[in-house]
C-alpha cells in the first residue's frame, strides 16, 4: 500500500499520466482511503490550472523590472554572506 509520503513523490507524474499501471492503481486505491491526500491532490490540481492561466498573462515591465533589480540584489547578498 501506497503511504501519504510516497503519494506526494508520486503526485506529478500520476497528474501527467507518465506514472506506471500498477503504480497508479496503488496510487488511486490510497487515494479512495484517504480524505487528506484526496484533498492534497484537488489543491494540487488547481494550482497547476492557476500556474497555466498565469503563463498566458503578460507580465508588466514594472513588474519585471522590480523582479529583477529583486533577484540580482538578493543573489548578490547570498554571495557576499559567508558560508557555513
Amino acid at each position: 500500500m501506497i503511504t501519504c509520503r510516497e503519494m506526494v513523490d508520486l503526485l506529478s507524474d500520476y497528474v501527467d499520466g507518465h506514472l506506471e499501471p500498477t503504480l497508479a492503481r496503488q496510487l488511486e486505491a490510497h487515494l479512495r482511503g484517504c480524505t487528506e491526500c484526496t484533498a492534497f491532490l484537488r489543491t494540487f490540481k488547481e494550482t497547476l490550472a492557476l500556474a497555466k492561466e498565469a503563463a498566458c498573462e503578460e507580465m508588466p515591465e514594472e513588474l519585471k523590472v522590480r523582479l529583477r533589480d529583486f533577484l540580482r540584489n538578493n543573489l548578490q547578498r547570498g554571495r557576499s554572506s559567508p558560508t557555513t
